[in-house]
């Protein structure tokens, strides 16, 4: 009976010993794959924020250009405007002063206002582009894809330059409307002065 009591005890006891140096072991490498993945994870984002830093610094120039193409849309935009109010203005002056316009002036300005629609359409087309652009953009940075994030400022880049010169046409296709208006309420007060004579 001693020596049964003897064996379990002992049994026991290399059992004790045994489960808790199974345990630590465990929890050693437990531990030190948590201490490893840690480091790569930190290590991961180390070089996330080096790549935005990156990124940040090439992005500036571009910014800079989308920024600078803001403005000249904007400004050619409102040059645009104000043509638009002028043509207003001298259509209204010729119906108040009872001008007629000879045919050759009316088929100028039919051609002239059917190039001004195409301008327009031209424009249309890119409405809402840039915008679109740009959400793409912030989701691919969001996402930490930076290669197409600069593909995205690129195509905005794009897209104004392309406003820009259909802005720049539309406001040249305009001055000749105003100036077919003008030679044509010219020309009016010339020959009824001359009626008049």
């Amino acid at each position: 009976m001693k020596n049964l009591k003897f064996k379990v005890i002992s049994s026991l006891i290399a059992t004790a010993l045994v489960i808790p140096g199974t345990v630590f072991a465990e929890g050693t490498s437990a531990g030190t794959s948590k201490f490893g993945n840690g480091l790569i994870n930190e290590q991961q984002q180390l070089q996330v924020v080096q790549e935005r830093q990156q990124f940040k610094a090439g992005m500036s120039q571009k910014k800079d250009t989308i920024k600078k193409n803001h403005e000249t849309n904007e400004n050619l935009r409102k040059e645009a405007s104000d043509k638009k109010a002028a043509v207003k203005s001298a259509i209204n002056d010729i119906k108040q002063s009872k001008k007629q316009l000879s045919p050759e002036d009316l088929n100028k300005l039919e051609a002239q206002l059917k190039v001004v629609q195409g301008d327009i359409s031209t424009l249309e087309a890119t409405k809402g582009t840039v915008k679109q652009a740009f959400e793409q953009f912030k989701t691919d940075v969001k996402n930490n894809n930076y290669d197409a994030a600069a593909s995205q400022l690129d195509s905005i880049i794009a897209i104004q330059n392309t406003r820009t010169s259909g802005l720049t046409k539309l406001n040249a296709d305009l001055d000749s409307i105003i100036s077919i208006l003008q030679s044509a309420s010219a020309s009016s007060t010339a020959d009824s002065l001359k009626a008049g004579a």
